[in-house]
């Protein structure tokens, strides 16, 4: 258990080094591409409430993504960190609907409320990916236990670069898998 800790300590790092790298003109670009491949996608076009994450500093940037599913009338929730081991969605109608809260990623303000809609889609973030759809993610484990809790059959679709696809992810029983892994 502890060697797989240090795996993941250690490959989280190299990889947001590699990530933090990459010029924000070229993660506007390559966010664009993934955007571009996201609402193509089959379960986009059906799922009515979606579930995104607010793309933070290098990660794929995704209030683009969040500003076109809210035009088409798409219903979008993303996540608020209610406590150190808890996030909970809640329903936006606009980016403008966020304000600054856990390390500085926008999310819903406190008294926003839980939606009660449940997803139709669920838009992952993450570190590092692999070719079997395995994710790690920061280490908290936010989305793990977010993931168990909902409807297995829900569609689960990870956002990353390129450069965050790996050999192999060191993952434990507790790691939930994307359903599928869209890059630029």
């Amino acid at each position: 258990m502890c060697d797989i800790r240090a795996e993941k300590r250690a490959l989280r790092k190299k990889i947001l080094e590699i990530r933090d790298n990459i010029p924000s003109e070229l993660i506007d670009k390559k966010s664009a591409a993934i955007w571009s491949k996201l609402r193509s996608c089959e379960a986009f076009e059906k799922a009515s409430v979606i579930y995104f994450f607010v793309g933070y500093g290098s990660e794929v940037q995704t209030a683009p993504m969040i500003r076109e599913a809210l035009k088409i009338g798409k219903r979008v929730a993303v996540p608020r960190v209610v406590s150190k081991t808890d996030m909970k969605f809640c329903e936006i109608h606009a980016i403008d609907d966020l304000v600054e809260g856990f390390k500085g990623i926008l999310e819903p303000a406190e008294d926003a409320p839980v939606i009660k809609a449940p997803a139709d889609l669920v838009v992952l973030p993450g570190v590092a990916f692999d070719a079997d759809r395995n994710r790690m993610g920061y280490g908290r484990g936010y989305y793990d236990r977010f993931l168990e809790a909902i409807d297995k059959d829900v569609p689960k679709i990870a956002l990353c670069f390129n450069e965050q696809i790996v050999d192999e992810v060191p993952h434990e029983v507790t790691d939930i898998k994307a359903d599928q892994i869209l890059t630029d």
